[in-house]
């Protein structure tokens, strides 16, 4: 199947280009200029709009849809957690294909689910075609009784499957003892696997790590060896220099969630500082308990502006950076490296976004009122693995919206009387 996307502005190299968008099958053929002898199959008049990577959210846990409609300043974590105990299969799976409808038409193509069942959310992504990067979330109840070793092994087996893969997931330092830690240290370096971990959260959680084992949660996981194959945080709001220099050392990335660690009152990532000294950082919008929103238009504007905050200077990041971080650098961080950007042989996941409906005069700098001006009402089309999975409105992910909204209500209304 080739498709011939015309009158377009492509995101290429860093740089806007105009002209012919091509793609071949599930992977881009040309960009600017028509494949010569490739007659297409279809054709889409993209007038003049802007074609960008999919969004990619690196931190998010998609059945924690169900907690959005709860009040974050009535209800206290126990609710929650009680919620989330009632949650069998079947209410994870509609729940995150509910989740996934919000991701598409947001523009996100690939997400990083961190979740303990992850049978139904991994059906729920390859039906719907969406890519979806499985964890854990291996904590001290999760591990009881079980081998950690035999969990990993089952999820290698598992879930890398159609549109998913599996990676080590660790809820957190703080959730974890330290023979567990020892544990999945252990488990890494059967294959070299990297370790993804939620770290450095809040001022609080690190100071309880330095009372409890004398040195920060960084310097901890590197002596314990969890960072010796590389590896993923999320969150990084309160590292020490020596943390940032250990994480830019040991090649670990970040995924900074910057309206979820806002709402949390928690601190800002410093990403200007992570980045300088090497570290890739991505986005993430993490879960409804902290952030109700999914629009990584936001996620980039809040990461925009809040560096300028922290750093007292508007200049400290440039808005190519935070759409890299959204895009290109967000695969990256989760450790993907064949179909992070737009370019000839890589993957089809990609955008259009309506730039005729934003604030764009005058469009001296196309991408600045992109980020500062859009939101997710804008994407037009999000296209993965070359198949349009949304345009304009509709969806095509082989489930009908009505019957996802229509169970998600009948399950929101059963969960909610048996609490």
């Amino acid at each position: 199947m080739i498709t011939r996307y015309y009158n377009a502005k492509i995101l290429y190299n860093n740089e806007i280009v105009e002209g012919d968008f091509v793609v071949y099958n599930n992977l881009i053929a040309s960009i600017g200029a028509p494949v010569m002898g490739l007659m297409p199959d279809k054709e889409v008049d993209v007038k003049g709009n802007l074609i960008l990577p999919t969004f990619k959210n690196g931190h998010t846990h998609s059945p924690r849809i169900v907690l959005r409609s709860l009040s974050k300043e009535s209800i206290d974590l126990g609710y929650y957690q009680n919620v989330e105990r009632v949650l069998n299969d079947d209410a994870i799976y509609w729940l995150t294909k509910l989740a996934i409808l919000e991701y598409l038409k947001n523009g996100i193509g690939t997400v990083s689910d961190m979740y303990n069942k992850l049978d139904p959310i991994m059906a729920a992504s390859n039906e719907s075609g969406i890519r979806n990067i499985l964890m854990h979330m291996i904590n001290n109840d999760f591990a009881k009784g079980k081998e950690i070793v035999s969990v990993y092994e089952h999820g290698l087996e598992t879930y890398n499957s159609g549109n998913c893969k599996y990676r080590i997931g660790l809820h957190s330092e703080g959730a974890a003892d330290y023979t567990l830690l020892k544990e999945i240290s252990a488990l890494s370096k059967i294959d070299g696997q990297p370790v993804f971990a939620h770290l450095s959260e809040s001022k609080v959680e690190v100071q309880k790590c330095i009372e409890k084992y004398g040195k920060t949660q960084v310097a901890l996981f590197r002596d314990l060896g969890l960072f010796n194959s590389g590896g993923t945080v999320f969150h990084m709001v309160e590292p020490t220099e020596e943390d940032i220099q250990i994480l830019s050392d040991m090649s670990v990335n970040v995924i900074s969630c910057p309206s979820a660690n806002a709402g949390s009152g928690n601190g800002i990532c410093p990403i200007n500082r992570l980045r300088a000294k090497g570290v890739v950082v991505g986005l993430g919008t993490d879960g409804p308990i902290a952030n109700y929103s999914y629009d990584m238009f936001n996620e980039m504007r809040m990461a925009y502006n809040l560096q300028k905050i922290k750093y007292g200077d508007k200049h400290a990041i440039s808005n190519i950076e935070v759409l890299n971080m959204a895009t290109v650098d967000g695969a990256k961080a989760l450790g993907e490296k064949i179909y992070p950007g737009l370019g000839v042989n890589s993957l089809a996941d990609f955008i259009i976004v309506d730039i005729k409906n934003i604030e764009r005069i005058p469009g001296k700098n196309l991408l600045e009122n992109v980020l500062m001006c859009a939101n997710g009402s804008n994407v037009l089309t999000t296209v993965v693995n070359g198949k349009v999975l949304y345009d304009s409105g509709n969806y095509y992910i082989g489930e009908d919206v009505d019957k996802i909204y229509s169970m998600c209500e009948m399950l929101v209304s059963d969960i909610l009387k048996r609490l």
